[in-house]
């Protein structure tokens, strides 16, 4: 009986533990990242290209360069902490969860990502690769090719995110806003449309559906950020007696989601309350009039996000603060104060995610896709990997 029972010990010796779903949906991401710098360089380089075109493929293609190199070695974590209205959650870095590596027949990069198991994650089940576009020649690569891959890399991004641990989601939500960007970028430049592409909010001059400066110079003389109601379309469950009792309340510098819901509705709130400052003193009619308007009108739907997040899950919001200290030269000029803004805003909204139940990250997500929008268009030439996850960056 001993030497049976050794012999089915050693007949059922324990395998290796399968990677995480985490573990998967950051290979995933990686692959898609590479692949995805890969054809801009190419269609950077094809004949006939403009500057403008080229310009922007080359900037994705480092974008998208830093997103793999990141992604395969150490990723960036976000970790609680209190914030100011100029000074977001604190964000550390520690190391990744080891991913394994591909395998000849079952490897991202030769199905497309998420062959490896990544579609009980979501991640990569449209990724990059399934768009077809990695077949096919260089010399043929068009912008077209590489915007429609990004929007597939976005959309397998966010299905992701309910299906990994906190941090794992901040940072694919971030992977996410950065290639957002990056596709608005390429599409202004070369006139391309991609189908899937995140509908977050756009500011001025990136989406043919942004608000005329008009209108939107109009709306900004309406309403306070003080003000701003919560959507009509999403009921407040405390409102229909479906809320456990006691409601939960946020405070700022709190923990968990209450807390990175205050942390960013006071975000927000600075970045509405500095706008709308600054577009006091700028001469109407101008483009910083126009671009100022129309962050100012997206920023206060954000708070309109997070009202209704709160709603949502039963949470009481801290009371707004009336206003904030202006910085020094602002008057003369403001734009790094409100670089600053979105940059704290891009920060909460990263943050936030992690923070957020499983069934509400894509959801929450799409108001970081917004905030990177927002801070890019504040700061062209500055735009970042990962939105939200400075240490990354």
């Amino acid at each position: 009986m001993a030497l049976g029972t050794a012999t089915l010990v050693a007949l059922h010796a324990p395998q290796p533990a399968s990677p995480s779903r985490s573990a998967v949906a950051l290979r995933a991401a990686h692959d898609d990242a590479a692949r995805l710098a890969s054809l801009a360089r190419s269609a950077a380089g094809r004949p006939g290209t403009t500057p403008g075109s080229q310009a922007a493929l080359s900037g994705a293609g480092m974008v998208l360069d830093r997103q793999a190199a990141v992604l395969g070695g150490t990723t960036a974590h976000a970790t609680p902490g209190a914030a100011t209205p100029t000074g977001p959650a604190q964000v550390g870095t520690v190391p990744a969860e080891t991913a394994p590596a591909s395998t000849p027949g079952t490897g991202a990069s030769s199905t497309g990502a998420g062959s490896t198991g990544a579609s009980s994650t979501g991640a990569g089940s449209t990724g990059a690769g399934s768009t077809g576009a990695g077949s096919t020649g260089a010399s043929s690569i068009q912008a077209s090719d590489v915007a429609a891959a990004l929007a597939s890399s976005v959309q397998a991004r966010l299905a992701a995110l309910p299906d990994v641990d906190a941090p794992t989601a901040t940072l694919l939500a971030s992977v996410a806003a950065g290639q957002s960007v990056q596709l608005d970028s390429i599409t202004a430049a070369t006139g391309t449309t991609a189908a899937g592409a995140p509908t977050g909010a756009q500011p001025a001059g990136t989406a043919s559906t942004t608000a005329s400066p008009n209108t939107a110079a109009s709306a900004s003389t309406t309403a306070s950020p003080n003000t701003t109601a919560s959507p009509s379309a999403t009921a407040s469950p405390s409102a229909s007696g479906t809320c456990p009792s006691p409601t939960a309340t946020a405070t700022y510098g709190g923990t968990g989601f209450a807390g990175a819901l205050a942390t960013t509705e006071r975000a927000e709130t600075a970045a509405a309350y500095l706008l709308e400052t600054a577009l006091a003193r700028t001469p109407a009619g101008s483009p910083d009039a126009a671009a100022r308007s129309s962050a100012l009108d997206a920023h206060r739907r954000q708070l309109a996000s997070v009202e209704s997040f709160a709603a949502a899950t039963c949470t009481v919001l801290p009371p707004r603060d009336a206003g904030f200290a202006l910085p020094p030269n602002f008057a003369s000029d403001p734009s790094a104060a409100l670089k600053a803004v979105e940059g704290s805003s891009e920060e909460a909204w990263a943050q936030l995610v992690g923070d957020a139940p499983a069934a509400r990250r894509a959801a929450v997500a799409e108001g970081l896709v917004t905030a990177a929008r927002l801070a890019a268009a504040a700061s062209p030439s500055n735009a970042t990997a990962f939105p939200g996850v400075p240490t990354a960056n």
